[in-house]
């Protein structure tokens, strides 16, 4: 049967079993390459191999404000913001990335909690001084550079150009004064829905074939020379 099938028969037969084998593996097993796949997802399309890592069943699973609740949202606002842009302020747009940023921030924190908190939970002899904080360091730089270029930067510029020249288009059609208003921002709110998996996907490659791929010789490095010392 399918790995996802075998593995709840296993969770709801033997949890003991099954946590005693996922606290005895080591690592954080909170970095953001499973969770911030939730970007534009719901968070209840996480698989169980996310949960095996966290050491965690499903039904004890803490709540995830900030993917598993209203303030998920949060993240989309300057692409609220671009879409409206021709209605709106330029200083009420500027206030939209403020909150995209900073709800990229508090996720980065929090990831970064949840990973010392969950290396505190699996303490062990292998689990040493450095390899925590490379773990930590990874999941909170993993957060930031995912969120920030899938959440604010890439989707917040796709949007403004899709706006931009929607609305140089138009006037250059000499379209009516109200049409180069409203299609605009029309345009721009219903791009959303088609760039969303797409930046998402992208951004994961990226990080794949860049920041992830650099950091597991870099934290391999760095918590060897804390057995060399």
């Amino acid at each position: 049967p399918p790995l996802n099938t075998c593995l709840r028969q296993i969770e709801r037969k033997y949890p003991s079993l099954l946590f005693t084998m996922i606290a005895n593996s080591g690592g954080c097993g909170t970095t953001t390459t499973t969770t911030t796949t939730d970007r534009k997802r719901s968070s209840s399309t996480r698989g169980t191999a996310e949960l095996l890592l966290s050491g965690v069943s499903k039904k004890e699973e803490n709540v995830d404000i900030y993917r598993d609740t209203w303030i998920r949202y949060l993240g989309y606002a300057n692409e609220l913001g671009e879409a409206f842009r021709p209605l709106v302020s330029t200083t009420f747009v500027r206030g939209t990335y403020g909150v995209s940023t900073a709800y990229v921030l508090a996720d980065t924190y929090d990831k970064v909690q949840r990973c010392k908190k969950d290396l505190q939970r699996k303490s062990s002899p292998a689990v040493t001084s450095r390899f925590q904080t490379a773990e930590m360091v990874e999941a909170g730089t993993d957060t930031l550079l995912w969120q920030g270029l899938a959440s604010v930067i890439v989707p917040g510029f796709t949007i403004h150009q899709i706006v931009h020249w929607t609305s140089r288009s138009l006037r250059v059609i000499k379209a009516p004064k109200s049409a180069v208003t409203i299609i605009p921002t029309a345009a721009g709110l219903g791009a959303i829905p088609f760039i969303v998996h797409p930046i998402d996907e992208a951004i994961h490659w990226l990080g794949d074939n860049t920041w992830r791929a650099w950091a597991k010789p870099l934290k391999r490095w760095y918590s060897q020379s804390d057995k060399d010392e």
